[in-house]
């Protein structure tokens, strides 16, 4: 799925309220997929595919590919209100640099 059609679908599972959590994951790890569907893209997530599986405080399991887990996550943190994106809101959103990369342009030397 592409990436701007992943945070629409997810902000409108959000905004539904019943189809994706909202709430915090209380505990979270990532392994090998487990063969079932992902809760933000419902596509499988394969055994050689990454998967994040969580608990939420509400007990509730969550399963997601290793995108759609970041996706989920900054469209409910987006603005630290606790509400979710609306879904017809096309704003993009793009992850930060990790704070180990170097600034962009910065060469890098090769072997």
């Amino acid at each position: 799925m592409e990436d701007h059609a992943l945070r629409l679908y997810i902000r409108a599972k959000l905004e539904n309220g019943h189809l994706l959590p909202y709430e915090n994951v209380s505990r979270v790890w990532g392994g090998p997929g487990n063969g079932g569907p992902c809760n933000g893209c419902e596509e499988t997530v394969t055994k050689p595919q990454l998967g994040m599986e969580g608990v939420t405080i509400k007990g509730d399991t969550v399963h997601f590919h290793v995108k759609c887990f970041y996706v989920w996550a900054a469209e409910r943190d987006f603005s630290g209100s606790h509400q979710p994106r609306r879904a017809t809101d096309i704003r993009t959103f793009s992850f930060p640099a990790p704070s180990h990369a170097p600034p962009a342009g910065t060469p890098i030397a090769g072997p």
